[in-house]
């Protein structure tokens, strides 16, 4: 069920599995940085609204670039409420903006990892079934 869509990205909220899927646009390159913090937190709150467990994020059409401050915010609000909120696990399908897939991934705390599992993969196929795996 789609729950919120605009010009950089929709959010879809799939029930069944309890996952919650962010899905990124190429328009996103046109984002300010209000926007990306904006769109993070409206996140968070459809996380908690729906009581997703999982993620799902597609940002193989991701195009802002995500700066050292912006990573920083990133990893200590929207990831620390994700696991706050009983994050499980998540999954990100990779951008082929090699610059932008490294701003993402430098986002995510390699110490959060022991918190929850976050995984890159090239398909959304392959990201769809290890979020379904225990």
């Amino acid at each position: 069920m789609e729950i919120f869509k605009n010009e950089y990205m929709k959010l879809v909220f799939n029930q069944d599995d309890s996952i919650l899927e962010q899905i990124w646009f190429s328009n996103s390159l046109n984002m300010k940085t209000n926007d990306y913090k904006n769109l993070q937190e409206k996140t968070v709150v459809a996380f908690n609204e729906n009581r997703a467990a999982k993620m799902f994020v597609d940002i193989k059409d991701f195009q802002f670039p995500i700066d050292p401050k912006l990573q920083v915010w990133t990893n200590e609000l929207v990831i620390k409420k994700l696991i706050e909120s009983k994050l499980q696990k998540i999954a990100y399908v990779v951008s082929l903006d090699i610059f932008s897939q490294i701003s993402v991934e430098q986002a995510i705390d390699e110490e959060r990892e022991h918190e929850f599992p976050a995984r890159f993969f090239d398909s959304e196929k392959s990201a769809k079934d290890w979020l379904l795996t225990n």
